[in-house]
């Protein structure tokens, strides 16, 4: 069972987290992530993150990039398939994934400046508890950074 690590997004937009997540985890070592979103997130992340890091480079692609989707070491999708065989699942805004079972960590990003999705998260966390996950929470701190 993978470890749930929840990120509370209180400061900064989903894209400007999301990139210095995905550079903290390709650093600490997953070589192969998942993004899960729905297809409307997944094509606006895209572009964002080859702008919004200028002295980074997150190689990326989507799932619609059927013939390199495999290849890359992050994935954007909005299905349930892990087309590059990734360790790290980042579930974004409460994208609904069914089986986490298959992966080493699942991080949850919300943003708590919305109601809806702080509720919804509390929900997947209880169901998460319940389940006898092994869960962490990170809460963003005005710097961007997280507690």
């Amino acid at each position: 069972m993978p470890d749930i690590h929840f990120y509370h997004l209180l400061h900064t937009p989903l894209e400007n987290a999301l990139a210095k997540l995905l550079e903290r985890a390709q650093s600490g070592g997953f070589s192969r992530i998942l993004v899960h979103g729905s297809e409307q997130q997944c094509g606006w992340l895209d572009e964002a993150l080859w702008k919004i890091v200028p002295n980074s480079f997150l190689a990326h692609s989507t799932a619609a990039d059927e013939k390199y989707a495999v290849q890359q070491p992050i994935l954007l999708t909005h299905t349930q398939e892990n087309l590059n065989a990734a360790t790290l699942l980042i579930i974004i805004n409460g994208a609904k994934f069914e089986d986490v079972s298959g992966y080493t960590r699942v991080c949850d990003m919300f943003d708590g400046r919305d109601d809806e999705q702080a509720a919804a998260a509390r929900t997947r966390w209880s169901a998460y508890k319940e389940a006898d996950f092994t869960l962490v929470y990170n809460k963003q701190n005005e710097a961007g950074g997280w507690n």
